[in-house]
Parts: C-alpha cells; sequence; structure tokens
C-alpha cells in the first residue's frame, strides 16, 4: 500500500499449521511423503513448485530434496491443500535401511505466507526381504559321491554369502558355502557321508544391512546304501564223509562289513553250518565236515552291520559238491 512517500509491503499469514505424514517403505521401492497445508484464514494456499521436503534430525539442518506444487485435494465447502513426493529408498536422501526424520517448508503464494511444520514425520526404510532356494540337484545322489545343489537367491545381485546344510536324525551340518553369485545363482557341493533320508536347507546371509537374511525351503533327498551281493567261492566236485571241505564265500565290497553264513541242502533239507562267519577283506571261511553221503547244494548270506551297506543278500551261485562214503 502506498500512503504519500511511504511504502509498506504486507506479508500474508503464515499457515496456521503445516502436518507432514511419513511412510514405510522397503528398500529398493518407492513411498510417497505428503504435507496438509492449514491457511491462518480461508485464503486459498494452491501454489505452483512452493512446498519443499526436507531430510535431517532438525528443521534447521535439514536438506531439501524435493520441491513440488500444492492443490485443494477437498471440496468447495472444505478445502483440503495438499502436496506430496514421491520418495525412493536407496536413492541420494534415503540411502539404506533405518529412520528419517522429514520436514515440510511452505515457500508461500500471494495469499499465504511462507512457514515451516512444527514436527517432523518419520520415514523408515525397512531392510529388503530375500529369498534362498534350491533350484536344482540329485534328490537320490549316491553314497560318498559328490553331488552338485544349485541355490537361487532372489533380488540376484546382492553380496553376501550362501551355504548348504543336511540334516538327518535331528542333527544339522554345514556342508558348503561360498560368496553369492552375482547372477543369483551358486552351485555347492555335498558328498552323502551315510545312507539314509535327509533334508537339504540352503541359508542366504547379505553383507548389507539394507537386506534381510533368507532360509529356504526344505529338500528332501534319499541316500541308498551300497549294493552288496554274495557269492560262493568254487568247491572240488567231490569229497568223502567225515573229511573236511573248508567253505569259502566273499562279497562284492571288500569294505562291506558283517558276516556270512553258510547253508547245506540235501533231499530238499537245508541247514546251517556252524555260526555266523566273520569278514577278512569280504571274505569268510568256515569249515565243514560232511556225514552223509550225498549231493550237496552250498549256498550263502551277508548280513549287514551298518546301514551304509544292504542287508540280506543270497547267493546265486550256489555249489555243488558229492559226498561218497570211503572206500571200505
Amino acid at each position: 500500500a502506498n500512503s504519500g512517500d511511504v511504502n509498506a509491503i504486507v506479508t500474508p499469514p503464515a499457515p496456521s499449521s503445516i502436518v507432514v505424514t511419513g511412510a514405510s517403505i522397503v528398500y529398493q521401492s518407492s513411498g510417497t511423503v505428503s504435507a496438509k497445508i492449514t491457511p491462518f484464514d480461508s485464503a486459498s494456499a494452491a501454489c505452483t513448485n512452493c512446498l519443499q521436503f526436507k531430510v535431517g534430525s532438525t528443521y534447521a539442518t535439514a536438506t531439501a530434496f524435493a520441491t513440488v506444487s500444492v492443490s485443494d485435494v477437498g471440496t468447495p465447502s472444505a478445502p483440503d491443500y495438499q502436496g506430496s513426493a514421491s520418495i525412493t529408498a536407496g536413492g541420494t536422501s534415503f540411502g539404506s535401511a533405518g529412520d528419517y526424520q522429514v520436514w515440510a517448508e511452505y515457500l508461500g503464494n500471494a495469499n499465504v505466507g511462507p512457514g515451516g511444520s512444527a514436527a517432523s514425520a518419520t520415514v523408515t526404510v525397512t531392510p529388503r526381504p530375500t529369498t534362498a532356494t534350491i533350484t536344482s540337484g540329485d534328490t537320490t545322489p549316491d553314497l560318498g559321491v559328490s553331488s552338485n545343489y544349485v541355490v537361487t537367491v532372489v533380488p540376484s545381485g546382492v553380496a553376501g554369502t550362501v551355504k548348504l546344510f543336511a540334516t538327518i536324525g535331528g542333527v544339522t551340518t554345514e556342508v558348503d558355502s561360498e560368496p553369492a553369485d552375482t547372477d543369483g545363482t551358486s552351485t555347492l557341493e555335498w558328498t552323502p557321508p551315510n545312507a539314509g533320508s535327509y533334508t537339504l536347507t540352503a541359508s542366504f546371509a547379505p553383507t548389507s544391512a539394507n537386506y534381510l537374511s533368507d532360509e529356504s525351503d526344505d529338500y528332501p533327498v534319499t541316500v541308498a546304501p551300497f549294493s552288496v551281493s554274495v557269492s560262493v567261492d568254487d568247491l572240488a566236485n567231490t569229497g568223502t564223509t567225515d573229511v573236511e571241505v573248508l567253505l569259502s564265500a566273499r562279497v562284492s565290497l571288500a569294505a562291506a562289513p558283517g558276516t556270512i553264513k553258510f547253508f547245506v541242502t540235501i533231499g530238499g533239507v537245508t541247514s546251517e553250518v556252524g555260526a555266523d562267519t566273520s569278514l577278512t577283506a569280504g571274505v569268510g571261511t568256515r569249515p565243514w565236515t560232511p556225514t552223509v553221503a550225498g549231493t550237496y547244494q552250498i549256498s550263502a548270506t551277508y548280513e549287514s552291520s551298518s546301514g551304509d551297506y544292504a542287508n540280506d543278500a543270497t547267493s546265486s551261485n550256489n555249489q555243488t559238491i558229492v559226498i561218497s562214503a570211503p572206500p571200505p
């Protein structure tokens, strides 16, 4: 207003309140912060590029990260002046997981003067979840033989460590680990130490606190015992009553633990020869003295003492020996 030679600048009143609304967003995703401007009187607070959002521990030290317009989102009888800004977690202003204080500064228009929010709102950036999944691998691996298992981590390219675990009988053992590959797939190895039903799981532990760790679902695996067969060694074709014959049989795997039983069959009647026979380098022997003349079938069975070797094998190459009475 002008009064003679005196110029007076009249500043419209500042907003009676500026209320900021924060957000909770996941790292590497986007969200929105907003502010509601309430004018001191009924004047319109709508304007272009007149609202700044700032981030910092205090209003005085906060740094502007967005300048937006204010519009009326209400009704003619109940105006509602608001402005909002999109934010991205992992960007310049919200670079890592944590809590941030956001403020709003209204720059003013012809009707409403400038002003700042009396209180901040919190923007919480939460760590991004990851998933670890065993996506391929032999479900019936051979005992004692190394097998590969592919673990896929999503999202890819996250630095960290991938581990593979095997569980049997309630006991879990870490069997392999390596840094996560940049393409999201890591190949780990496992050599089953024993036969049985296992559960494999994988874990991913990120290096950055911006990501959460994860453990995969169960991956069932069955490891079969070593297959073992037993065979009767060749015998002389003939023998004499009351003269000792050394019976011999061997298993297909020299390391297989357990015992061998010998049987003789004559006239459709089968009898076990002596007690169980221990193995030495996969071979068991037992002396037998026939007392009755006739044609005998010699057979053997193998009984394992370890779950890593198949049990109860029966010979398929039975030997025949003809026993005669001694000459008078």
